[in-house]
């Protein structure tokens, strides 16, 4: 009990203030990729009522990504890289101000490639009947592993954490957002340089 005082104590100390939450990894995990689909989590009553909407957001990651020459790929691209957007608000109680915090990341999709090296080491040197080496078991075995796709994050930038009023987190969030954005438009450029 007594910490959680000490922490709200310290939110509250710091009434427009944004902590690093996490680490970015390397630009060139961009490199090849060109153009994700855009997921934001849905947002609570609260996120609504702060005039933060889905779509407002959603709007804002899309127009960055075109503009720093990303194509934006549709809801129905399956297993494409994803730029990932969540928002979560908590109102102080009896009050208008709230905790927020949100973070920006971009997963691709991949194959694991320990397996891929289980298996060409488990079908190395196999023979069918007539002696031959056995491609087609090898190409059936690896084709069954794109079965398995994982998602992997390849960038994010620190999480952010505030408590701002009700009538300023909507400017504190769209100027952090925009900073995320920034920083992920460099990144991909750093591995994508345009022509």
């Amino acid at each position: 009990m007594r910490s959680t005082l000490c922490l709200l104590s310290v939110i509250v100390a710091a009434p427009a203030t944004s902590e690093s939450l996490a680490g970015q990894q390397d630009p060139k995990t961009f490199a090849g990729l060109t153009g994700f689909r855009v997921v934001v989590e849905d947002l609570d009553d609260d996120s609504r009522a702060s005039g933060l909407s889905k779509d407002a957001l959603r709007t804002k990651i899309e127009l960055a990504l075109r503009r720093t020459g990303i194509v934006v790929l549709p809801d129905t691209a399956a297993w494409s890289p994803i730029v990932y957007l969540n928002l979560n608000l908590l109102p102080h109680e009896n009050s208008t101000f709230f905790a927020w915090t949100f973070s920006l990341r971009a997963y691709a999709m991949s194959v694991r490639r320990d397996k891929v090296v289980a298996v060409e080491a488990r079908l190395q040197g196999q023979k069918d009947s007539s002696g031959r080496p056995s491609w087609l078991l090898h190409d059936a075995a690896l084709a069954s592993l794109l079965n398995e796709p994982y998602a992997g994050t390849i960038w994010e930038v620190p999480s952010h954490l505030g408590y701002t009023s009700r009538a300023t987190v909507y400017s504190h969030v769209m100027q952090l957002l925009q900073e995320d954005l920034d920083e992920l438009a460099n990144a991909w450029l750093t591995a994508n340089p345009k022509r």
